[in-house]
């Protein structure tokens, strides 16, 4: 994984596209296509966020063998998220005013205005609202809803610290391999359980089983030589089984077992043609993923629009965000990875 030649830039670049695309359907109350089609099993959405925890499993475990210490790790995983994050917000709070409807006071007397940075910022006390914001659209109130994975995301990244100080690798498979086993168990069967105890620290009990159990999947596979099954005919059974899942309505049984190792046997093939795209403009992905629904609110808010001009509209002003995102706050701060040791 100290290569570049790879298409793990390709397929977030993709999957992060698809989840503007799938916002693109409820953002205009419209039926989303994949979810219509799966009979309500998955969405483009949901499906792209497991796609990012596989890889993500698979990748950040490879910077937390390859981190000096574990602070090192820690300060790679924040540079990663926070920066970039920091600047949406500020770039919201800002943005907020131009779309208030609300009290005659004006926005700035709102304490939710006040508190949406700071609580969106910390990760862990995410909110979607504020009073007079978005208040008329289609799909009223809702201001970035995607940002409610990061906390998940983080979470999974505290966990694999939590392992740092185990010498033995092959006691940390065993650990991640039952932190799987445990997290598809109730995933797939018992995602209910624990409601109560997941609310009272504000978390959903469904979305940290199924999001834990692709990240722990990314992660127990970077343990195996994966260029020894790397064949066309094994992704191509791979995807067979993924999608007769949908059919068999068995998706989240199956998915989990077969989708990560799809993702990851793609994401270490090598296409050049795919290389030199995302050369050509940067790692894009995150990007795009936490400026899109904003922006797709915000052209909603001034002009109603139907699901596939407001993707197409949405998403050139999404990549020029992303693209700004990246050049000038991401690549830049990730030239600091290697300052704490």
């Amino acid at each position: 994984m100290e290569s570049r030649q790879n298409n793990f830039d390709f397929l977030r670049l993709l999957f992060s596209s698809l989840v503007v695309f799938s916002h693109s359907f409820p953002l205009t109350k419209t039926p989303e296509p994949l979810y219509e089609f799966s009979w309500h099993q998955i969405d483009l959405g949901a499906l792209s966020v497991n796609i990012f925890f596989a890889m993500s499993g698979y990748l950040v475990f490879f910077s937390y063998q390859n981190s000096t210490t574990a602070l090192n790790y820690l300060w790679k995983r924040c540079l990663r998220i926070f920066p970039a994050l920091f600047v949406l917000l500020l770039i919201s709070m800002m943005a907020f005013p131009f779309f208030y409807e609300g009290q005659k006071s004006g926005i700035f007397s709102e304490r939710q205005y006040w508190m949406y940075f700071p609580n969106n910022l910390s990760l862990y006390r995410f909110q979607e609202t504020i009073s007079g914001v978005f208040e008329n659209n289609l799909h009223a109130k809702s201001i970035n809803s995607s940002l409610w994975s990061l906390k998940y995301e983080f979470t999974m990244y505290m966990v694999l610290l939590s392992l740092y100080w185990l010498r033995q690798l092959k006691i940390k498979y065993l650990l991640i391999l039952t932190a799987f086993l445990g997290a598809y168990y109730f995933h797939a069967f018992q995602s209910g359980l624990w409601v109560e105890f997941f609310t009272s620290i504000e978390f959903n009990s469904a979305l940290f089983f199924r999001t834990s159990t692709y990240f722990f999947a990314g992660s127990l596979l970077t343990f195996f030589d994966l260029r020894r099954i790397n064949y066309t005919w094994v992704k191509i059974l791979l995807f067979i089984l993924s999608a007769g899942a949908l059919w068999t309505h068995l998706f989240t049984v199956i998915a989990p077992l077969t989708i990560p190792l799809l993702v990851v046997l793609i994401g270490i093939s090598y296409n050049k043609h795919l290389q030199k795209m995302t050369d050509f403009t940067g790692d894009l992905s995150y990007g795009i993923y936490i400026y899109g629904f904003l922006i797709q609110q915000s052209i909603m808010y001034f002009i109603p629009l139907s699901s596939l001009p407001l993707f197409v509209s949405s998403y050139a002003i999404t990549c020029a965000f992303a693209y700004f995102s990246w050049h000038f706050v991401e690549k830049k701060m990730l030239r600091y990875k290697n300052v704490i040791e």
